[in-house]
């Protein structure tokens, strides 16, 4: 069985905005992307990119990476919450 992880539940991350308003990392690993898909959502891109990227408009901390608003586990869901501190 693959340690790899369902990514996309709902396609909407506990940040409010979607799958396709995040930076993509390329998944090289061919296991990997069978699961993940074929791009690794990081941080949201809403407000900026580059050195704005995961930051709101005031320049404070938004998202980080994505973590979708239905992914059933809590220390997913935890690790996000604290990368907004």
């Amino acid at each position: 069985m693959s340690h790899f992880r369902k990514l996309i539940y709902s396609g909407v991350c506990l940040c409010g905005h979607s799958y396709e308003e995040h930076h993509f990392s390329i998944v090289a690993n061919s296991e990997a992307s069978g699961t993940m898909g074929d791009y690794l959502p990081k941080e949201c891109e809403f407000f900026g990119f580059d050195e704005n990227g995961g930051l709101d408009e005031d320049g404070n901390e938004h998202c980080r990476h994505y973590v979708d608003a239905e992914d059933p586990d809590p220390a997913r869901r935890y690790q996000w919450q604290g990368t907004r501190r």
